[in-house]
């Protein structure tokens, strides 16, 4: 479900458009569609506070005021004990895009609409120069 504008890096988008072309419609319609309203930039031009790939958010479920801290990742690294959330988990591919204080509302396989919130980016690999991840 649609929210304010997301932006994606160019890389990020090569990455996922490669992934996501091996896999069923059911695994990707919503990240699909996330990434087709997505404003594409450079590397070196994504803004401070957005979440990429690779990046550590803290994000609130305004449903239930819950906060997790997860690292978007791409789903080979996938692993929930590590809080390494892949982006083709449905909470992963609301979060691509988003920037610090967006909420977007989303539904969750269960059929439920919930809403969640961009709380902080703690670590954006480039905003750190990271351009290997």
């Amino acid at each position: 479900m649609k929210s304010d504008t997301i932006i994606i890096t160019e890389k990020d988008l090569i990455r996922l458009k490669n992934i996501i072309k091996n896999k069923s419609e059911s695994e990707i319609e919503n990240l699909e569609v996330e990434l087709d309203r997505a404003k594409v930039v450079d590397c070196d031009q994504i803004p401070h506070g957005v979440v990429t790939m690779n990046s550590k958010v803290e994000y609130m479920d305004l449903t239930d005021n819950s906060t997790k801290i997860v690292t978007l990742v791409f789903p080979e690294e996938a692993n929930t004990a590590e809080g390494k959330l892949s982006i083709l988990a449905p909470v992963g591919s609301a979060l691509i895009g988003l920037k610090e204080d967006q909420v977007i509302t989303w539904q969750v396989p269960s059929g439920k609409v919930k809403k969640f919130k961009i709380l902080k980016v703690h670590y954006q690999p480039e905003e750190k120069g990271d351009w290997h991840l």
